[in-house]
């Protein structure tokens, strides 16, 4: 009898650790997938589902975007940020030319203290540029160096993080929350331009796997 309490005690903390280890592996995940920043990192690419085109063998081009995409102005001088790209190079994550050389990272608080208004500036810039190109709302209540892009939901704000990671911009997500750079010394034609390149040439190729994605689930049904 006391030898049976014992076995079932034992059978009982047993499980108690068991389910505790597991609740805890699954928060450890979630956390690590949902908060934190996300670099270029090799091999991010067999990872992550990219567009059909990509699917098939065919060789991926190591090609500039075509036209260098000069910036485009409106009659009232602003730049026409969703009048500016016709067509874009191969994904980074998936073998092509990242958009930048080396790592656009977002300024820290030191760097910001004292150049709140040309900060401000930029993050307006930023701001326009995103909602042109993408349709998302913008979230500038965040850390210091960061504006926030709403994705439409966790998933794409989870590929858009190392797809733009892997074109050497700088990216993190919280939810569906995608974090980007800026700076006060961000310039127009330059870090502020290759913010938005890297959010344009990622967005239009999510896009466009999702625009796939539906249309293998109407042919599935169809089937049906």
């Amino acid at each position: 009898m006391v030898e049976s309490n014992v076995n079932n005690l034992l059978l009982l903390i047993i499980l108690v650790l068991a389910v505790t280890a597991a609740v805890f592996l699954v928060e450890w995940l979630r956390e690590r997938r949902q908060t934190g920043l996300a670099f270029a990192a090799e091999g991010d690419s067999g990872a992550f589902p990219l567009p059909e085109r990509y699917s098939h063998g065919q060789s991926v081009s190591s090609a500039p975007m075509p036209g260098a995409a000069d910036l485009v102005f409106d009659p009232d001088g602003s730049v026409a940020w969703d009048q500016i790209w016709g067509d874009f190079c191969d994904l980074a994550i998936a073998g092509g030319p990242p958009h930048r050389d080396t790592l656009l990272q977002p300024a820290s608080a030191d760097q910001i203290a004292g150049l709140e208004l040309p900060y401000e500036r930029v993050r307006d810039e930023l701001e326009r540029g995103l909602r042109l190109i993408t349709g998302w709302p913008v979230e500038r209540n965040l850390a210091a160096g960061w504006i926030g892009l709403r994705c439409p939901d966790e998933d794409a704000a989870y590929w858009l993080l190392h797809a733009i990671a892997a074109e050497n911009v700088a990216a993190g997500r919280v939810g569906s929350l995608l974090l980007l750079p800026a700076g006060p010394d961000f310039r127009l034609k330059y870090e502020i331009k290759n913010v938005i390149t890297a959010v344009a040439k990622t967005h239009h190729y999510w896009t466009e796997h999702i625009v796939e994605q539906e249309r293998l689930m109407v042919r599935r049904s169809a089937r049906r």
